[in-house]
């Protein structure tokens, strides 16, 4: 810390970093929310390779998040809804909206859940 900056961001100030330049994955928090987060992987390297341990570009891991189960009275299985999503090497994430396996964005299931709604008011008005 200094008098011009009271909040330093340097790798030097961080335990987890090993030195300048030199970030390592275990100085990125898993994203908001995550409730399963997988080993990170690197997308240039052969699935077998080991695993990264520097933060670069092509870093990834999958992370799942909040999830819901829809129960059908008509069907063997339910219906399950996920929050799914990848983070990226620097901590940004996508999410997406996950029911029975068919990822959508966010605004893709907002569609959903408005036809969801008008289709059920169809088949049973709201009083």
């Amino acid at each position: 810390m200094n008098a011009t900056n009271p909040h330093p961001v340097d790798s030097t100030t961080r335990t987890c970093c090993g030195g300048i330049g030199r970030h390592t994955l275990g100085c990125i928090p898993p994203p908001a929310g995550a409730v399963v987060v997988s080993d990170w992987y690197d997308d240039n390297e052969p699935m077998n390779a080991p695993p990264p341990t520097v933060a670069k570009s092509g870093v990834n891991r999958y992370f799942r998040g909040s999830s819901w189960v829809i129960e059908r009275d008509n069907r063997e299985t339910d219906m399950c809804l996920t929050v799914d999503g990848i983070q990226r090497h620097d901590g940004s994430a996508d999410r997406y909206v996950v029911l029975d396996d068919d990822a959508m964005t966010p605004g893709q299931a907002r569609q959903l859940a408005a036809a969801l709604l008008m289709a059920a008011d169809e088949i049973d008005p709201v009083r």
